[in-house]
């Protein structure tokens, strides 16, 4: 049976914030915003930053990547979502991926 997807939070997500934070200075908002726990395995990234403007997708991925990649491969390994958005782009609100991040769909877990 499917069940509501919660942004819950965790060990793994508090670690993941940090890590994101210490590479993201500006990264100033909740961390249920930034990450959080979709399902047992699967947790959900996002960092809304100035820097990523003019920056392609495989730029701005390789650049949250390169912060996440310190943290242990069990936390690496289940994270399923990474969106890397400019602050105009957050506000478009056009990215169905991001509105996915916002609205989470049911999970089959």
């Amino acid at each position: 049976m499917a069940r509501i997807a919660t942004k819950k939070q965790d060990d793994r997500t508090a670690a993941i914030y940090r890590a994101l934070a210490s590479q993201f200075p500006e990264l100033n908002c909740q961390p249920k915003e930034v990450v959080y726990v979709y399902n047992p395995v699967a947790i959900r990234v996002r960092v809304v930053d100035e820097s990523f403007e003019g920056q392609s997708y495989f730029q701005r991925h390789r650049r949250v990547m390169k912060a996440l990649l310190p943290l242990p491969e069990e936390i690496v390994g289940d994270i399923t979502m990474v969106l890397a958005l400019t602050p105009a782009e957050l506000v478009k609100q056009q990215n169905l991926v991001n509105l996915e991040f916002d609205d989470p769909s049911r999970s089959r877990l």
